[in-house]
């Protein structure tokens, strides 16, 4: 697995045209794709092109991007996929694996973004990171990042689980005793804080 987050350039922005593999991005700002902190409002690209060994193995390409935030190319074809997203489909970024199957050995990998006003609004980042290797190891590496991100998750759960089910007790004393009003608001409090 090769790490390619750095010779990434950068333009905001939107032309089409800059997905095309000939395309002058020499005046670009160079940037590192893992180190762009919380995402921008608004439109950007974002190219880097690499040189593949002659002889290579079946390559792919793993991104972890906001969901419905970017668009890939790959040599100037839009890879099905990641797609952009109205700002209700946006979501925090996650995996996604791609194999490379192009003949030669230039690789223009293009990234067309926009962030939407409420995605930028939870400082989000755009992109996480993106990695170059063998299909396996690639595979392997977003069920890595896929579990990492999961299992960080059930600890959450657990707690809204728990506000969720004490809501519902609060509110249940409160049926067997509606004097006290405070437990119909305790109630409703830890349930929609669940």
């Amino acid at each position: 697995i090769m790490d390619i987050n750095q010779g990434w350039r950068e333009h905001d922005g939107d032309n089409p045209a800059w997905a095309q593999p000939n395309f002058d991005d020499s005046a670009w700002e160079p940037v590192e794709l893992a180190d762009l902190g919380p995402a921008d409002p608004g439109w950007q690209w974002y190219r880097l092109h690499l040189k593949l060994p002659p002889n290579r193995p079946q390559l792919a390409l793993l991104i972890e991007g906001g969901v419905g935030a970017y668009a890939l190319y790959i040599n100037g074809t839009q890879i099905p996929g990641p797609r952009l997203l109205s700002a209700f489909g946006v979501n925090r970024p996650v995996e996604f694996t791609v194999p490379i199957n192009i003949p030669g050995n230039e690789l223009q990998i293009s990234l067309r973004t926009h962030t939407p006003i409420s995605y930028a609004a939870w400082h989000f980042p755009l992109f996480m990171t993106a990695s170059l290797g063998t299909t396996a190891a690639i595979e392997n590496q977003r069920q890595s990042m896929e579990s990492d991100r999961l299992y960080s998750l059930i600890p959450a759960l657990a707690f809204n689980l728990l506000f969720l089910l004490a809501g519902i007790g609060a509110w249940s004393l409160h049926r067997s005793q509606p004097n006290h009003s405070e437990y119909q608001w305790l109630g409703i409090y830890l349930f929609l804080l669940g």
